[in-house]
């Protein structure tokens, strides 16, 4: 929930944005291969997001965020912890809404 979000703001400086909330060893190596990938830039966003854990969405085609650093999401807006606001496309919208709503409940 969001008291998780804010205890773990130091790891939010990621340059590539996949900063990494909690995680077991399992999920961080996910979040590593996921790192190798995106560097490689051979990859989509669809094909990264796949590997990482649940709490990772895909926003809209070139964007993954960490559901756990979000503050709040209005229609397509998403406002993260760190002030960034980023856009879902409209085929996205629907499913970052639950997802949003399914982290605030501590379901994700």
């Amino acid at each position: 929930g969001k008291a998780d979000a804010h205890e773990q703001e130091g790891d939010q400086d990621d340059a590539d944005g996949l900063s990494q909330g909690r995680q077991d060893g399992e999920q961080k190596k996910a979040v590593e291969d996921a790192r190798k990938l995106l560097a490689d830039g051979k990859y989509t966003a669809e094909e990264i997001s796949a590997l990482l854990p649940q709490y990772f969405i895909q926003i809209n085609r070139s964007e993954i965020i960490n559901m756990y650093h979000v503050e709040n999401v209005k229609k397509d807006i998403v406002l993260m912890d760190d002030g960034t606001q980023l856009y879902a496309s409209r085929r996205r919208e629907k499913f970052l809404m639950k997802a949003f709503i399914e982290m605030l409940e501590n379901k994700l």
